[in-house]
């Protein structure tokens, strides 16, 4: 159960930071930014080693079954990787939307393995990050406007995607559909009703609340199932059968446990280098979005 927590929490902690890298970039960030580090990526590096490490039998799995999901979200994450600190603003907004809509994908395929659960998570976790992105604007510029109507359409947009696919899911996956619907709304309230307050610090801190909720939804509605078995009954993987032997846990508790706190100094690097290029060009920075 450690094991599973843990990658569940480093995938959330990716996604969560992630979206600070990527919503203003899907926004079409044109900051006088100098490349930097991206120490938040850390998060996505951990998730992939504790994933070949704690769980071998569950990685090929996922690749095979869910290619057409994990392909594009490695794509967009490199391009977006490379293309943010160089100031490539399409190659940026391109790699972000794919990287966050894919990562969101795969979650949806992981719950449902259908194309209208693919398509909620996906579309829910890229709206997320829009709003992350702008809730990050109205709090370096005076893009408060701007920030309330992308939070708008973002909390709209969820509600009629969500509903949607909820209604053409199964059965099963209905109140799936209907939990994570429920509490994303109910994050989202909370969120706008501190974007109208100006209290941007609460708004981001409400949106990275919402992207938690996928992934401990979807943990949660799926257990004990790692991959949730096909309509025909075939093909699903326990948690319990993927995990790795006794003797290769234990040696990834002396191993990779001690660089966790590694990681989160490379994420606390990475998120005060782009603090300080925002802090030292804020002003131009809402000049040059607003022409």
């Amino acid at each position: 159960m450690f094991w599973i927590l843990l990658l569940g929490a480093l995938l959330t902690a990716y996604l969560t930071a992630a979206a600070r890298d990527y919503g203003p970039a899907l926004l079409g960030d044109r900051g006088p930014f100098d490349p930097h580090f991206f120490g938040r990526q850390v998060w996505l590096v951990a998730t992939a080693g504790l994933l070949l490490g704690a769980f071998p039998a569950l990685e090929g799995e996922l690749l095979a079954r869910h290619a057409a999901v994990v392909t594009p979200a490695l794509a967009g994450t490199v391009l977006a990787t490379v293309a943010i600190p160089l100031r490539r603003r399409r190659l940026a907004a391109l790699g972000s939307a794919v990287a966050a809509g894919g990562w969101g994908g795969l979650l949806g395929a992981l719950l449902t393995g259908e194309p209208a659960g693919i398509a909620v998570l996906a579309t829910t976790v890229l709206a997320l990050t829009a709003a992350q992105g702008a809730a990050l604007r109205a709090d370096t510029t005076n893009t408060t406007r701007i920030a309330l109507l992308t939070l708008g359409v973002v909390t709209a947009g969820a509600v009629v995607v969500a509903t949607i696919a909820t209604v053409r899911m199964d059965t099963p996956t209905t109140y799936a559909g209907l939990l994570l619907l429920v509490v994303l709304m109910g994050a989202l309230a909370v969120t706008a009703a501190a974007a109208r307050r100006h209290r941007w610090r609460l708004t981001r801190a409400g949106i990275a609340v919402a992207l938690t909720l996928p992934v401990f939804v979807v943990g949660l509605l799926t257990w004990p199932y790692a991959l949730i078995p096909e309509p025909d009954g075939s093909g699903g993987e326990t948690w319990r059968h993927t995990l790795a032997d006794p003797a290769t846990l234990r040696l990834l508790t002396f191993a990779a446990l001690p660089a966790l706190p590694l990681a989160l100094l490379a994420h606390l690097a990475g998120t005060r280098s782009r603090r300080s290029q925002v802090e030292g060009h804020s002003q131009e920075f809402g000049r040059l979005w607003l022409t």
